[in-house]
């Protein structure tokens, strides 16, 4: 499969997304009833940052096992908003590049997805796991 097509044929269109001020428990049970990968951390209009799940993960390390820590975490999930966790430092890219350059930047391993953009607004976002699954279907 050739990589000069553009990102509008990889990116998830309709990404999971959620409200900065919105509580870690929110993003929690996102993470648990879906298989999304990552969340956008914002609105359409204005994309304020990224949470990935194994990014979200790391930060539940730790608080797991015995009812107590289960106590715990519930706590800390209330008490973190999303905002608190997400990566606020990203690139982005616009709908009608390649998918090469998608490639490219991901390679690069700074970052696991990128917002894509179309008309200077969040169209949606590609990952590594979005361009080999699209890869797999065709």
């Amino acid at each position: 499969m050739k990589f000069d097509r553009p990102l509008d044929e990889y990116i998830e269109t309709r990404p999971s997304c959620i409200l900065a001020k919105a509580n870690l428990k929110e993003v929690d049970k996102i993470f648990e009833e879906t298989e999304v990968d990552y969340l956008l951390v914002g609105d359409e209009e204005h994309l304020e940052g990224i949470i990935t799940r194994a990014d979200f993960r790391f930060f539940k390390r730790g608080f797991t096992g015995s009812d107590t820590n289960r106590q715990l975490v519930n706590l800390k999930l209330m008490e973190y908003k999303a905002e608190d966790i997400m990566i606020r430092t990203f690139r982005k890219l616009n709908a009608h590049e390649l998918v090469s350059r998608a490639i490219k930047i991901l390679s690069e391993g700074e970052l696991p997805v990128i917002p894509v953009f179309k008309d200077d607004k969040v169209m949606g976002a590609v990952s590594s796991m979005d361009i080999i699954r699209k890869l797999i279907q065709t």
